[in-house]
Formats: structure tokens, C-alpha cells, sequence
């Protein structure tokens, strides 16, 4: 009877850990930042948005469609961001549960599986400003379950599965460009360890990993001739060749360097938290199984930990390198890899025993989301608190533009209207009038996040030239950490 019942505790964990999760998403996500911009734009012009907005994405066409989606789900509300970003999270669960299944099964394909769903500790889980990046790490996650098989046996569709949701995911957000061409590597480690009595990395291996490898730098190509294509219709213009300006610097060995090296600071120095926290998950799952006391893979699993954050150099931007927002993005999905690598390597996991040292990393990952997520309500809180009040007394006053005075010194930071987002913000809730925020020029301006960059944030309201007439000043103040407004 208890054997009976304890077959159905992995599906019931699974099902709550999922369940947890897209409530957790609902409770503390929203709209940010250009969600709002997006919002409203497909709010005035519809679909016509995405014709009117392809030329500056034309080499990720699918790069909106995440917001499309967001604007489906919510029917021009910004909860539809909330939404989209629990069914990104469902989908990445989902995915990568198939996509491991060959080599992990039970309650460590839950423990994966939970970790790709939350890419900790990526912060654009939360932000719907990333659901791109998300949906690519969707497509991400389909070309590594493709490739998982594609490793052990040859079959024509999983090579062209494998190369079509690569450009998929090109097409859609680039940061997980070299986590591509990581994944034949760790699946060659994985055979390399794996105690299968086979040994070695012999001709089998080899031949299994030039079909990986070959599958990826043809998904490459692929992507290389729409580029090629696309310039020759297009020419160098939109987002990307913004970016491109940047890459000259990284053509010199001193600017590579220091581009990697802002890498690691960011990943590992700004956020100095990441490295202990991988380390303390991966020895909690290999604790328990003896295979991981091989010397030689503790050292690997070691020095790919600490190495993750050269997946992220892919971000040739001198901002956006510094940005953890993005950084954090391929280093995370690096260490899903990682985690991979340290669950097939132990090959100790079985559907029917519960062994505690997962169970117990999974309410460790649950909990730092629940923990890491109150960051994202409390800016979720500050901006519908403070735009709820600025719409009633626009229309109370029947007011044709507002200016906010802000002396908290905390409004017109990244998550908190960072200009010009309230007037998209105004639109959405209903009053469609210019709107935006300054800081008087005795108060500090509390934005930590605009600062870390930096990015231009408010104007000094001494400053402020232009304004059109018949604007009206409203303050903001702070009183027992709650925003008020008043003329």
C-alpha cells in the first residue's frame, strides 16, 4: 500500500511546484517598464505595431511576439504581462522535463526541470521587459532535448529540429548564442564521466559529438545566410546595428579582456551571491551519490561554475555587459547545464524512492524565488499605488497634463516610471495625456538601478524648459512608506 501511494508523490510535487510557481508570477510580476510602451502601442495600432516596428528588428522578427502575447492574454491589460510570463514559466518546465528525460528521470528531472523553469538567479524571469529572452530559452531547451538525442543515435529529424529551433531562438533574443555551442561539450563530459563501465571518450563519442557539433554550426549558417539576406534587403540598419558600433572595441586583445573581465564582475562581483549559491546547490545534489567523489569531475563541475560567465560576453554593449539583468540571463541557463552534467554523471536516482537531498534543493530553489520575487512586488506596489492615485485626480480635475514633483526621491528610477513611461502608463489606464516626473533639485535621487549603468532618470524640475501650457504641477510625498499625492 505505501509503495501504492509514493508513486504518485513525484507527480504531486511536480503539480504543486508548478501550481507554487505561476502563483508566485501572478503575485509579484506586472508591468515595468517599456511593457507599458508595448501595451499601448498595440493598444492604438494593433497588429499594424509589428509592421511598423520590423524594420529595427529585422534580425529577430520574432522578437515581439512574447508581447503579442502579452497583450492577447491581458486584452490591452498590463495583467497580461502576469500571464505571459506564467505560461513562459509552465513552457520552460515543460520542455525541459522532455528535454532531460533520456539521461534523468525521477526526482532529479524534477530538481532540472524546476531549475529551468526559474533560472535563478536571472531576474528577467520576473520582468516582462525580458519575455523574449524567456521564449528563447523555451526554443533553447527544445534544441538541447533534440540534441540530448541526436547525441546517442543519428536521425535526420533531430538534426533539422535542432538547427530549426536554433534559429528560432536567434530570432528571437541572441543572449544564448555561445550556451549553443556549449551543449555538445557537456554532453560529451556527460560520457566522459558517466560510470558505464564503456570508458573513455573513444570513436563512438567522438563520431557523437561531431554530429552535435555539426547540427549546431549548421543552425549557425542557416542564420549567417538570413543575415546575409536580410542586409542585402535591408541593409545595416534597426537595434542591431546600433550594437555593432560596439563590437569594434572587443577586436583588440585589451578589449576583450576588459569585456570579459566586466563579464565575471558582474556576474560574480556585483551580484557576489551567485557563485556560493551554485556551489551550495550543486554539492546538495551530489552529496548524496558516491559517483560524484571522482576527483576529476568535481574539479570540472568546479571550473565550469566559476567559468559560466563567459557565456555572457556575447553582450558586446559596454551598458548592457554591466547590466546583471542581462549578464545573469546565459549564466543561468550555464548552470542548468551544469546541473545536467551533475545528475547524469551520478546516474543514482530512482522513481521509487524520494531521495531527500533533492526534495530538499527543490524548496531551497522555491523559497529563493519567493524570497527574490518580494524585490519585484515592491516595485509592482510603488507604481500601481502611485498611478491609480494620479489617474483619479486627473480626471476629477479633467487635467491635460500632469508634471509630478517627486520628493521621495524614489519615483523615475528603471522600475519606477523611468520617463517616459508614465505617459504610456496614463494611456493604458485610461487617460491618454502627456505625463511625466521630475526631482526637485534639494531632494536625492534614491535610483540605484539607473545609477548602476548609468542611464539618464529625472530632470531636475528646476530645469525642466518647453512645457506645454496649461501643465499642472502635482507633488509626491512620502508618509510611513506609503506614496501621496497632492497639488
Amino acid at each position: 500500500m505505501l509503495q501504492k501511494s509514493s508513486r504518485y508523490v513525484l507527480p504531486f510535487l511536480e503539480l504543486g511546484t508548478l501550481m507554487a510557481l505561476f502563483l508566485i508570477i501572478l503575485w509579484a510580476s506586472g508591468a515595468l517598464l517599456e511593457e507599458w510602451g508595448v501595451l499601448n502601442a498595440f493598444n492604438t495600432q494593433g497588429i499594424g505595431y509589428y509592421e511598423s516596428f520590423f524594420p529595427l528588428i529585422v534580425l529577430r522578427p520574432l522578437h515581439l511576439v512574447p508581447y503579442m502575447l502579452q497583450w492577447f492574454l491581458g486584452h490591452g491589460h498590463p495583467f497580461g504581462v502576469s500571464l505571459a510570463l506564467g505560461a513562459l514559466l509552465v513552457l520552460r518546465y515543460t520542455v525541459a522535463r522532455w528535454a532531460v528525460s533520456p539521461l534523468v528521470t525521477g526526482y532529479g528531472r524534477w530538481v532540472l526541470s524546476t531549475v529551468a523553469a526559474v533560472l535563478l538567479p536571472w531576474a528577467g524571469v520576473w520582468l516582462g521587459r525580458f519575455s523574449s529572452a524567456q521564449m528563447s530559452a523555451v526554443f533553447f531547451l527544445f534544441v538541447f532535448g533534440f540534441s540530448v538525442r541526436l547525441f546517442s543515435r543519428w536521425s535526420a529529424i533531430y538534426f533539422v529540429a535542432v538547427i530549426f529551433f536554433m534559429n528560432a531562438l536567434l530570432m528571437t533574443y541572441q543572449g544564448l548564442a555561445i550556451c549553443l555551442l556549449a551543449i555538445p561539450v557537456s554532453l560529451l563530459l556527460v560520457d566522459f564521466f558517466q560510470e558505464k563501465g564503456e570508458g573513455g571518450c573513444g570513436k563512438k563519442y567522438l563520431i557523437s559529438f561531431l554530429r552535435s557539433f555539426v547540427s549546431i554550426l549548421c543552425g549557425f549558417l542557416l542564420y549567417a545566410l538570413y543575415y546575409l539576406f536580410i542586409m542585402r534587403i535591408i541593409g545595416n540598419s534597426g537595434y542591431e546595428a546600433e550594437l555593432s558600433i560596439d563590437v569594434s572595441r572587443l577586436l583588440t586583445f585589451s578589449g576583450f579582456m576588459s569585456h570579459t573581465m566586466a563579464a565575471f564582475h558582474t556576474a560574480y562581483g556585483i551580484q557576489f551571491f551567485v557563485l556560493p549559491f551554485f556551489l551550495a546547490i550543486v554539492f546538495l545534489v551530489g552529496y548524496q551519490n558516491m559517483s560524484l567523489k571522482n576527483r576529476y569531475f568535481l574539479l570540472s563541475i568546479f571550473m565550469i561554475l566559476v567559468m559560466l560567465p563567459i557565456l555572457s560576453i556575447i553582450y558586446v554593449s559596454g551598458l548592457h555587459i554591466r547590466d546583471p539583468e542581462r549578464v545573469l540571463y546565459p549564466v543561468s541557463m550555464g548552470f542548468f547545464m551544469v546541473m545536467f552534467m551533475v545528475l547524469s554523471v551520478s546516474g543514482k536516482i530512482m522513481d521509487s524512492d524520494i531521495p531527500s537531498g533533492n526534495i530538499f534543493v527543490s524548496l531551497i530553489i522555491i523559497s529563493s524565488v519567493f524570497i527574490y520575487s518580494f524585490e519585484f512586488r515592491k516595485y509592482k506596489n510603488i507604481q500601481y499605488d502611485f498611478l491609480n492615485q494620479l489617474v483619479d485626480i486627473v480626471k476629477e480635475r479633467k487635467l491635460p497634463s500632469v508634471m509630478v514633483r517627486d520628493y521621495t526621491g524614489i519615483l523615475g528610477d528603471v522600475y519606477t516610471f523611468l520617463p517616459p513611461t508614465l505617459t504610456d502608463a496614463m494611456a493604458i489606464s485610461g487617460t491618454a495625456i502627456p505625463a511625466d516626473i521630475c526631482t526637485p533639485v534639494n531632494v536625492d535621487r534614491k535610483h540605484p538601478l539607473a545609477q548602476r549603468y548609468p542611464i539618464k532618470s529625472t530632470e531636475r524640475c528646476e530645469d525642466l524648459k518647453g512645457l506645454p501650457a496649461g501643465i499642472t504641477f502635482i507633488s509626491a510625498y512620502m508618509v510611513d512608506g506609503k506614496i501621496y499625492l497632492k497639488e
